[in-house]
């Protein structure tokens, strides 16, 4: 929007012509999509939410791990660097439950032919690189876990 009124104020003190407004913004349009359909968005979502979190600390707004689980593949290696700063048990046992379920969703997917990704192995050779393949031990919990871990 501030890019469209930009080019409005450009056009009127340039003396440019309607076609070249028009063209301009659809200029700026393709640009807007083709970055939003290369960037992750959900990756880039978890990234700032987790960046964020670990700089305030304690003080900032809770961390929403539901929102975190939902965004699939896109949140593993966040979950996983916010796992690695956790030092609260109980928290550090839901973040490993969280990214052990993305972890083995995104493996399982990557082992089909037409689910398999360069983005997905990428972040699974990540996250393995920090946290291996091997099952990790988490505490019992009787009642279920729900998305929070």
């Amino acid at each position: 929007m501030a890019t469209g009124l930009a080019l409005i104020g450009w056009r009127l003190l340039v003396d440019r012509s309607a076609a070249w407004l028009i063209n301009a913004n659809a200029l700026a349009a393709v640009t807007v999509l083709v970055t939003a359909s290369v960037v992750d968005l959900g990756a880039v979502a978890s990234a700032w939410n987790v960046c964020a979190a670990l700089e305030m600390g304690k003080a900032g707004p809770p961390l929403d791990l539901c929102y975190m689980g939902r965004l699939g593949p896109s949140s593993l290696v966040s979950i996983a660097t916010l796992e690695q700063h956790a030092h609260e048990p109980r928290l550090r046992d839901r973040l490993t439950y969280l990214r052990w379920e993305r972890q083995t969703e995104t493996a399982d997917a990557q082992a089909n032919w037409r689910l398999w990704t360069p983005r997905n192995a990428r972040r699974l050779a990540t996250v393995r690189g920090m946290f291996g393949t091997k099952a990790p031990r988490l505490r019992s919990a009787p009642d279920g876990r729900r998305c929070t871990g």
